[in-house]
């Protein structure tokens, strides 16, 4: 039985929409076939050029809050609920395995796309649904339903509820299964079940039982987060899975977690990392966790075997976890980068996101590492408009961005930083207590100095 997990483009404009069935012109054929760098750099002078065309490319699977840009993304993330659920049906013979990734491919044309599909013969299409690209993956679905009518969809990924079943069946779309949350261990059971079933997804609790994720597919060695700009190609990677910290606006620990954590050890990394090596030359690795720096001695452990492997090394996670000495251990043995998931320096607001502050002095910590390491890469997660935030809290977090030598571009990559709106994702108790009226969103103005 073929098997085919799939990331689909992630695009529309001004004359690509709900509004014409996505219809693209035929230069968007004629774009994928070129290759990617000069496919992006044309894209991205076409925006420049006709920002009237108010052109999106986003990204979906792989992303914990999937979102949308005027020029293409690049290649930011393994799609890790993909590769897991892909290698554990790799593993079993009956199943022929494989994953297109067009995100990381950066091609935007979804008629390239279905001729793609159809050229491989899927009997299983396994894509994830996202609330951003809902109407993208209707589309999508609606118009497999007529040029493959045999082929079975199996929907995963954070957007799916109960609701998006019921929503799906009165547009008579046709999909076999839904599977809610992580769907690595009952990927299978939706495959061979039943058509029309609902599944809530098994949590996959212990990383040492199964297989590694899938990389024996040309795009996992494309995957380059660009706020850690090491060597390519870059392995992306679990230290871990999970938070145990509750913030109300987070989405995957909420919808695809709920709220369980898993930590790997030392030598389980080190065996995934060198399984990794045999598929693709990677000359440095990305830690994609949740919160990276958990329990302290885990990651001293970690860390030590990260310099003895050599490889540069980077990672993602919070501020707040860890003593002084370990990020000085972590930079001796290899460390180049990390991404710290911020938000604001203001405490009211933090709480009022249940950030959940394991200490207080982490702006203190940020100015250490910097000045004491001006070559590490460091990029921090800001955001506005966050429940009891102010104008002035905002704005002191834009002096101290400055005061950092932190930029929104790459004018200088060891210090960059992002601004996000405060989103309410469906099925997070942000979402929740907003609907409700028990919690309101504040309107931050701009930064006079941005």
């Amino acid at each position: 039985m073929k098997v085919l997990f799939a990331n689909s483009p992630v695009y529309r404009s001004s004359n690509c929409n709900t509004n014409n069935n996505f219809k693209q012109s035929a230069i968007h054929t004629v774009l994928d076939q070129l290759p990617s760098r000069l496919r992006t750099k044309i894209y991205a002078a076409a925006a420049k050029l006709n920002p009237g065309a108010e052109r999106r490319f986003g990204v979906r699977a792989g992303s914990r809050w999937p979102w949308v840009m005027v020029s293409p993304p690049g290649s930011p993330h393994y799609p890790f609920f993909m590769g897991y659920a892909a290698g554990q049906l790799a593993d079993k013979s009956m199943f022929d395995v494989d994953i297109i990734d067009y995100v990381a491919q950066q091609r935007f044309c979804y008629k390239t796309f279905f001729n793609d599909i159809q050229d491989r013969h899927p009997d299983i299409l396994v894509v994830e649904f996202s609330s951003p690209t809902s109407d993208i993956d209707q589309y999508l679905i609606q118009h497999l339903n007529q040029l493959l009518p045999n082929l079975k969809i199996i929907l995963t990924g954070a957007g799916v509820t109960p609701n998006l079943q019921t929503e799906l069946n009165e547009k008579e779309l046709s999909v076999h299964a839904f599977v809610e949350g992580e769907y690595a261990l009952s990927i299978e059971k939706a495959i061979l079940g039943q058509s029309g079933r609902f599944y809530k997804g098994e949590l996959l609790m212990d990383l040492k039982e199964v297989a590694y994720p899938y990389r024996a597919f040309p795009e996992a060695a494309l995957y380059f987060d660009p706020t850690m700009p090491t060597a390519k190609p870059q392995l992306q990677i679990y230290g871990s899975k999970g938070c145990p910290f509750r913030c109300t606006f987070c989405s995957w620990p909420q919808l695809m977690y709920t709220r369980n954590v898993v930590l790997r050890q030392p030598e389980e990394i080190k065996a995934e990392i060198e399984d990794a090596l045999k598929y693709h030359s990677y000359k440095s690795i990305f830690f994609d966790d949740d919160t990276f720096n958990l329990d302290t001695k885990r990651v001293s452990k970690i860390s030590t075997m990260l310099g003895q492997i050599g490889l540069p090394w980077t990672w993602m996670g919070r501020l707040d976890c860890s003593p002084n000495w370990l990020y000085d251990q972590m930079i001796s043995d290899g460390c180049v980068g990390m991404r710290f998931g911020v938000e604001t320096f203001a405490l009211e607001p933090l709480k009022a996101i249940k950030k959940g502050l394991e200490r207080s002095d982490f702006e203190a910590e940020l100015r250490r590492i910097c000045n004491k390491y001006p070559d590490i890469y460091i990029h921090v997660t800001m955001m506005k408009n966050m429940p009891k935030q102010t104008q002035q809290d905002h704005e002191r977090d834009m002096q101290i961005m400055r005061e950092l030598k932190f930029t929104q571009d790459t004018s200088n990559p060891h210090r960059t930083f992002q601004l996000s709106d405060c989103e309410p994702f469906p099925g997070t108790e942000l979402f929740t207590e907003v609907a409700a009226g028990n919690v309101q969103l504040t309107q931050i103005q701009p930064s006079a100095s941005l």
